[in-house]
């Protein structure tokens, strides 16, 4: 079942547009995006909340709020791997999209982890403060029916920081394979 209002205004004309909105998702199932992914993703489950304003201009607009996903599953067709999102959130605020102990979960309860900030004032130019980690984390489990080029039961360690901004982006990654 999907709960969700859109309310506020758009002013475009003049000097002063602006953007008034509020969305509020009481609930959103997310079995309603699977037939947007074309069939990248099967078996989504779960369902998204959460409370959105966004205020300001379209070249500077102000978001603030939450997107939580809970009890939310899916299998990456193209992986081949089932993937779950607990209990996780992104926040939204003036300073940008921050990800706060954001954990994605293999079938093997392993985790991958997006810790930090991706952070901006205008939504076009973005400074980076994201940490990843990983221990024994199923990446992908294919064969080589399923793509002659890269196969295999792929489970990932790492450790990866990711600074800079979107237009030159510092990627420091220790990486490993698991068992």
């Amino acid at each position: 079942d999907n709960d969700m209002q859109i309310a506020g205004s758009y002013q475009p004309e003049g000097k002063d547009a602006a953007l008034n909105m509020e969305a509020s998702i009481a609930s959103f199932s997310m079995a309603s995006l699977e037939p947007l992914t074309f069939g990248q993703l099967k078996d989504l489950r779960g369902a998204m909340t959460g409370n959105l304003v966004i205020k300001g201009s379209l070249d500077a607009p102000a978001i603030n709020g939450d997107i939580r996903f809970r009890n939310t599953e899916f299998f990456s067709t193209y992986l081949r791997t089932h993937l779950a999102l607990r209990d996780e959130v992104i926040s939204f605020s003036s300073e940008g999209i921050e990800f706060k102990d954001f954990e994605v979960f293999d079938r093997q309860n392993n985790s991958i982890a997006v810790r930090g900030d991706i952070n901006t004032s205008d939504y076009k130019t973005f400074s980076l403060d994201i940490n990843v980690g990983a221990e024994n984390f199923q990446l992908m489990n294919t064969t080589e029916d399923d793509n002659e080029l890269f196969y295999g039961d792929v489970r990932l360690n790492t450790q990866t920081t990711i600074r800079g901004t979107n237009h030159l982006p510092v990627i420091n990654m220790r990486l490993s394979l698991g068992e």
